[in-house]
């Protein structure tokens, strides 16, 4: 599926000197990369831009679309880096903006065709992207299992970065009869907030007075948005998150609990069995089966 859309797993280990590694984007001019370990120095060129040079750190990542565009990429001397890429071609923007509906998607398709698209933001990886990542490094199987993992892992990280696009990027055209600039401004911020921290425990209360909006507005917004309310998409998000914590297989049923901010194991699994039909434990043990 997609077949213009391409992962790239790269994985050094501690080097005397400096490595580097030069990179072309003709291809694929849309790429989202992400840095599991070590520092990563890169610099962009594309014709009369100029360089534009910036360092990507453990955690984070880049989210680019620019054409013709050649880099130089190092990492520090001695450290181990593992940084992932997952790469879109040309012909694949089209029928990705056509399938998933995103608006993301369908801005830089369009861009694309004139020609004169650059663009590129650094994130901060989410914990499901953070540990969808980190999965591939731990989990990667060898022989004639490693090209159907990495598939899978392709088909996964892209699905997380065009819901996490799709959730702060400029609403679709039915969102916009509904809700206003600012609103949707400040609801991207409020589903920002909420999916970088899941330990903390939020008031929805002080939610929407940060966003300006009352409680009533600001759940109206997310069910135009996201289809559910601020804490139905919050509960949403965690048990994600704790799906992919029970597949790593490092953490005890307490921990991700705690992790993914359940008030308790019992809540967990209660929530949990609701969601997947099984508890979250007997869910681990299929899953360590595989790994």
């Amino acid at each position: 599926m997609f077949p213009g859309v391409t992962l790239h797993v790269y994985d050094n280990p501690n080097a005397e000197d400096c490595y580097g590694c030069e990179f072309c984007m003709d291809v694929a001019p849309v790429e989202f990369v992400y840095c599991v370990s070590g520092k990563v120095r890169v610099e962009l060129a594309h014709g009369s831009a100029g360089a534009m040079p910036f360092t990507l750190e453990e955690g984070e990542g880049v989210v680019s679309c620019m054409q013709r565009v050649r880099g130089y990429s190092t990492a520090e001397p001695g450290v181990p880096l593992q940084a992932v890429a997952l790469r879109l071609g040309k012909g694949e923007l089209s029928d990705l903006a056509r399938k998933t509906q995103c608006p993301f998607l369908t801005r830089w398709e369009s861009a694309i065709r004139r020609a004169r698209t650059v663009f590129f933001e650094k994130i901060t990886l989410s914990p499901p992207l953070r540990v969808a990542v980190q999965q591939i490094y731990a989990k990667l199987p060898s022989g004639s299992l490693r090209t159907m993992f990495l598939e899978s892992k392709k088909m996964e990280l892209l699905y997380l970065h065009l819901n996490y696009l799709s959730a702060r990027q400029g609403p679709v055209r039915s969102v916009t009869r509904s809700v206003t600039r600012s609103e949707y401004r400040a609801a991207c911020e409020v589903y920002r907030k909420i999916s970088q921290d899941f330990a903390s425990s939020f008031r929805l209360e002080e939610l929407a007075r940060e966003a300006g909006l009352t409680k009533t507005r600001l759940n109206a917004v997310f069910r135009v948005m996201h289809g559910d309310t601020v804490f139905g998409i919050l509960r949403r998000e965690r048990l994600e998150y704790a799906r992919r914590l029970l597949e790593e297989g490092e953490k005890n049923i307490t921990e991700i609990a705690y992790e993914c901010g359940f008030s308790s194991t019992s809540h967990l699994t209660k929530v949990f069995a609701d969601s997947f039909g099984m508890p979250p434990k007997r869910y681990q043990l299929g899953c360590g089966r595989y790994g």
